[in-house]
């Protein structure tokens, strides 16, 4: 039960079902037809394909994508119709206490939910091709947009709750359709040139925390070798040790 806004809550938990279609969609369709030409095209380039097949090969695994996105939407779509069209007569009849305002949350979050399915699909094609930049940008917009027309919509009454996600979700649909056509307009320097020449190793604070973390457990090491240790808080530590790993002979 919703206790806090039950007004808008359960239109949104409602609305939130729709898009279930194209979850599941995603994973048996999506993935299962699209997955298999990425494979391959990718293997071109790891086990020396000429350019004729890496050609094709992309020609071939942007067309499956397209056609199963175009399909994916076009699935959402309808169901999103579907249930806006009888959501009247359905929502009435259930014991659910919807009145008019209600219906007006459902019908807008349906839609807010519909954009946001089918671009969260796109954001993750996205990270299929390592564009994580693209993948963070849209997703934050998305995150950005929403809460502040959110906000803004508190200033309006009541019949505009919910206009702030319907904007922050096609916002988010632009930008990832968007960013996807322009990363996979020029797929071969993305893959060949924009990488870097020679591989580095990126050390970061955590990083540079694990590499501290080692030094003080060598440290330790040197130290319990050398004689059995005096204090309390050292003496705890050794008895844990010697439960998990065994004595020092043991290890």
């Amino acid at each position: 039960m919703f206790y806090g806004a039950p007004y808008h809550d359960v239109p949104a938990l409602i609305a939130f079902l729709t898009i279930l279609v194209t979850t599941v969609n995603f994973v048996v369709s999506v993935e299962v037809n699209f997955y298999p030409r990425y494979r391959d095209y990718y293997s071109l380039f790891n086990d020396g394909g000429v350019v004729g097949d890496i050609v094709v090969a992309e020609e071939e695994m942007l067309a499956t994508l397209n056609r199963e996105l175009r399909f994916c939407a076009l699935k959402q779509l309808f169901v999103t119709a579907a249930v806006i069209s009888l959501e009247t007569t359905v929502l009435s009849a259930l014991p659910l206490g919807f009145n008019n305002l209600m219906h007006g949350y459902f019908r807008t979050l349906c839609v807010g939910y519909g954009l946001y399915a089918v671009g969260n699909t796109v954001m993750l094609i996205l990270l299929y091709f390592t564009d994580y930049k693209g993948a963070v940008l849209a997703s934050g917009l998305f995150a950005g947009v929403a809460g502040l027309a959110t906000i803004v919509s508190l200033f309006f009454p009541q019949q505009f709750y919910g206009f702030g996600f319907l904007l922050g979700a096609a916002v988010f649909f632009v930008v990832a359709l968007m960013r996807l056509d322009t990363y996979t307009a020029n797929l071969p320097y993305r893959i060949l040139s924009q990488q870097p020449i020679v591989a580095t190793d990126k050390t970061g604070r955590f990083t540079e925390l694990g590499c501290l973390l080692d030094r003080a457990e060598q440290r330790y090491e040197e130290l319990r070798l050398e004689g059995e240790p005096h204090g309390a808080f050292e003496r705890t530590v050794v008895r844990v040790y010697r439960n998990r790993w065994g004595g020092p002979d043991d290890r």
